[in-house]
């Protein structure tokens, strides 16, 4: 999604395919799940040096999901985490089951 702006349908057959292939080796997965996604980024950026900030926004705003949004800087970057999370909450839960 983030690097190819691949379309919701095709990261989710993705993720199924790895979960069909790995799930006999009986894997965990853990998710950290931040309550104030804003918060918790802005706070990195503050703490973290500007080189990380400019790369992570690059990364998130000049390819892919990002780019053909239309996103960039800080705030593009905070809207494509938030598709993101979106995403993995909806392949997490399974509510993707029946859609193909």
């Amino acid at each position: 999604m983030i690097k190819y702006g691949a379309k919701k349908e095709d990261v989710i057959s993705y993720v199924i395919e790895l979960a069909t292939i790995v799930e006999r080796l009986n894997p965990l997965l853990i998710y950290v799940e931040q309550n104030d996604l804003d918060h918790s980024f802005r706070k990195a950026v503050k703490e973290r040096p500007k080189e990380w900030s400019e790369g992570f926004i690059e990364y998130y705003t000049n390819q892919g999901y990002g780019k053909k949004q239309g996103n960039k800087g800080l705030e593009g970057t905070l809207q494509v985490l938030k598709a993101r999370r979106e995403l993995e909450a909806e392949i997490f839960s399974g509510d993707f089951i029946g859609v193909f």
